[in-house]
């Protein structure tokens, strides 16, 4: 993903590196960072993806709380069903708040849907 106002990096660069500290070769790890959402991450992985003649399934990680959504989304996009895989969170006092926020992101997508 891209690069909110208050992040010095992107979120890409930053999965990107803490991917390669732990042993994932540099030239698999192809990045992403236009995106100002989860629906453009989707759609412009998906462009890399199929540009680069990738094969395979596709896997989302993401916050438990963030999957449902991220599934949802990724069929919209045009991606099918796609696994998804939890990372954890880390500051765990914050939980009830993140499934709050995504409560509501899922109904204004559920809206959307309809009208």
């Amino acid at each position: 993903g891209g690069q909110g106002v208050d992040e010095r990096y992107t979120e890409a660069w930053v999965m990107a590196n803490w991917l390669e500290n732990r042993g994932v070769a540099r030239e698999r790890i192809f990045l992403e960072e236009q995106a100002t959402d989860t629906r453009e991450n989707l759609r412009f992985s998906w462009e890399i993806i199929q540009q680069r003649g990738l094969a395979g399934p596709v896997a989302v990680v993401s916050n438990t709380f963030h999957l449902f959504r991220a599934q949802a989304l990724s069929r919209q996009e045009g991606l099918g069903t796609v696994q998804a895989l939890a990372a954890p969170i880390p500051y765990p006092y914050q939980i009830p708040g993140f499934y709050l926020r995504e409560y509501c992101s899922v109904l204004l997508m559920f809206f959307q849907t309809i009208f």
